[in-house]
């Protein structure tokens, strides 16, 4: 068995388990990143706090089903890299933790790809290494966050089932194609997160 297996392999049965004791977190996640060097945007540029998580639309699953980080009220720290990546802290009421992020444009259409870079990302919903990946939309200090929940058809891509919780598999460039798709349906991505960036 290959690394590259060996590594599918340990993230789904890692996922299985949490299944087990009800700790999976709602929205699909990625073996893979959606993005590759040409897809990384700086504009508009993310750098600051933004704070917030109130949700003002109505959501298929309850409050109680979403990870704390987007229950809680929160604060979210981006600092700019030189590679047009980004270093997010998130801090809620009982935690901090890091990820990485990556502003993606695929035609008209922004992406946020996060991945843990922080080992109590886990007690948050995120289980490293897996990449979530979240519709965004920028109105200059407003942000909307959504993701496709793991609910949606991924039967036309590569992904791994392990009970009711699918992991895609695919690379970056179908993975680019099934969510192109996936914006043309209202209903596909589930409105998470409304955050405001602070203004000194």
């Amino acid at each position: 068995m290959n690394g590259s297996l060996r590594r599918v392999r340990f993230l789904a049965v890692l996922l299985a388990a949490l299944l087990a004791v009800g700790c999976a977190p709602s929205p699909l996640l990625s073996v893979h990143p959606l993005f590759t060097d040409r897809d990384v945007t700086a504009e508009p540029p993310l750098s600051g706090t933004w704070s917030g998580c109130s949700n003002p639309y109505p959501l298929s699953m309850t409050t109680a089903n979403r990870p704390s980080w987007l229950r809680a009220p929160s604060a979210w720290v981006f600092v700019k890299q030189h590679d047009n990546a980004y270093n997010l802290t998130v801090t809620i009421e009982d935690g901090t933790f890091q990820l990485r992020a990556h502003l993606v444009r695929l035609e008209r259409y922004r992406f946020l790809n996060l991945l843990p870079n922080d080992a109590n990302a886990q007690a948050y919903g995120l289980y490293m290494p897996l990449n979530l990946i979240l519709r965004v939309w920028i109105d200059r200090d407003a942000m909307q966050l959504a993701w496709l929940s793991d609910k949606t058809d991924v039967s036309g891509i590569a992904h791994l089932s392990y009970g009711f919780q699918p992991v895609l598999t695919a690379p970056p460039q179908d993975l680019q194609r099934f969510f192109l798709q996936q914006v043309q349906n209202p209903e596909a991505f589930e409105r998470v997160c409304f955050l405001l960036r602070q203004v000194e």
